[in-house]
């Protein structure tokens, strides 16, 4: 059996938070190095960063996902690591871009890739992220809990509410 990387930022060269045009080339060229390597499926993965940049990187994946063909490796749905994270928990995410969870900043950045997005990472237990979570589960986008600080408590509650994987554990 070949591997699924649920995680992966980019690749020979490329990010994929700054694909353009330009990368739909080396992105497809990426994909059939990963299938050489053994991995048969990826979900891209976009850590938080303005919103034109994460909608012109999910257009390029869609286009790459248009492409596929037999032997390369097969974009599954971008995961979309922020940006609803906890400020004190960003890690490598540029503290300027994240947002606070609501409806208005997740449609800003969903509509229309709905059916491009696999997952999510968020902090749970922020102001307004229940009602995020019950969104992308609308949309059939899988919660994840990261970058976040949330205690025990919050995580069940989270769980309850249609969080289903962790990201970065113990972060």
């Amino acid at each position: 059996p070949m591997g699924i990387d649920l995680q992966i930022n980019g690749g020979l060269g490329i990010s994929f938070n700054e694909l353009s045009k330009k990368d739909l080339p080396k992105l497809l060229n990426l994909l059939d190095q990963l299938w050489i390597d053994g991995i048969e499926y990826i979900c891209p993965t976009l850590i938080t960063c303005r919103v034109s940049q994460l909608r012109q990187s999910l257009n390029i994946l869609n286009q790459a996902r248009q492409e596929h063909i037999p032997n390369r490796c097969e974009l599954l749905g971008a995961h979309l690591e922020g940006p609803f994270i906890a400020k004190s928990r960003v890690g490598a995410h540029p503290a300027r871009d994240i947002a606070s969870p609501n409806l208005k900043e997740l449609k800003n950045r969903i509509e229309g890739f709905e059916k491009d997005i696999k997952m999510m990472t968020l902090a749970p237990e922020l102001n307004g992220a229940k009602d995020v979570i019950k969104k992308l589960n609308k949309e059939k986008i899988i919660c994840c809990l990261g970058h976040s600080e949330a205690n025990q408590s919050d995580s069940e509650i989270a769980f309850d509410n249609g969080v289903t994987m962790i990201t970065h554990t113990f972060n």
